[in-house]
């Protein structure tokens, strides 16, 4: 059996066996799998290289996580606290008004 041999390229795009839109800049990191990442191999990669920045896995917040930081804390808890027994129920709260 022969291998089935093609053109690979990165950084270029290779339409009817052109190469053209060369990629102009440099690349300091390339790796190739042989299978999919998952949510948290593609995060873990990320941080290696941007360290002062954290990811969001999946982009699914904890549930009150209200400022959108992934960290349910103390933050969160003090946004819940500004309206804390704040109360909207009709009588028992706020007057009806009657048109």
């Amino acid at each position: 059996m022969l291998p089935n041999l093609t053109t690979f390229g990165i950084g270029a795009r290779n339409p009817s066996d052109i190469a053209y839109m060369f990629d102009q800049g440099l690349f300091d990191d390339i790796r190739i799998y042989n299978y999919g990442l998952s949510p948290l191999n593609v995060a873990s990669l990320y941080t290696e290289f941007i360290t002062d920045e954290s990811v969001c896995l999946n982009g699914v917040y904890p549930q009150f996580d209200l400022n959108g930081d992934c960290v349910f804390d103390i933050e969160d808890f003090a946004e819940i606290a500004a309206t804390w027994l704040e109360c909207n129920l009709v009588p028992d709260c706020i007057e009806p008004q009657l048109p």
